[in-house]
């Protein structure tokens, strides 16, 4: 069957860029979002600090988590809406970083103590984990005759 060479070669180079998009697909996939953060934390009196701080999220159908990093505290209690997330059996000078999955709402109060001796502290932060693949899809236009023909010319469309 003979094709037009035109007509191949954009056909060519328009499969050649879904491979290339859908190549990248995976990467884009399980992504995070900051919701609140980072924020650091640290102690530098004697008595155990207590704060309190309020912030607005969006409620989207995601998995939330608060992420602990950089950690030197030993005891601690982090509470988001009154659920205790993380309590004094958490920490200990051998975790530098934690992670649990929580439930957001639309306002929602954290509250962080930190018990460890003062000079100590840890950043805070809660994200969103975009779980969603992309949709990709692939359109050449117009459809070839039954020779394989596309008189204008193809042209190619990739859809988001």
């Amino acid at each position: 069957m003979l094709r037009h060479p035109h007509t191949q070669r954009s056909v060519e180079l328009y499969l050649a860029a879904c491979v290339f998009f859908l190549a990248l697909a995976p990467a884009a996939a399980a992504g995070t979002f900051t919701v609140y953060g980072p924020q650091t934390y640290g102690r530098s009196t004697a008595a155990p600090a207590t704060v309190t701080t309020t912030f607005l999220a969006r409620t989207l159908p995601t998995t939330y988590a608060i992420e602990i990093s950089e950690n030197t505290i030993a005891s601690a209690v982090v509470t988001l809406n009154g659920m205790q997330v993380f309590g004094p059996n958490d920490f200990n000078a051998t975790v530098a970083q934690l992670s649990r999955a929580v439930t957001l709402q639309t306002e929602n109060t954290l509250t962080v103590e930190l018990r460890s001796a003062p000079d100590n502290g840890f950043t805070l932060r809660v994200v969103g984990i975009d779980n969603d693949l992309p949709t990709i899809v692939g359109l050449v236009g117009p459809t070839p005759t039954s020779a394989g023909w596309n008189p204008g010319g193809a042209t190619g469309v990739l859809q988001v």
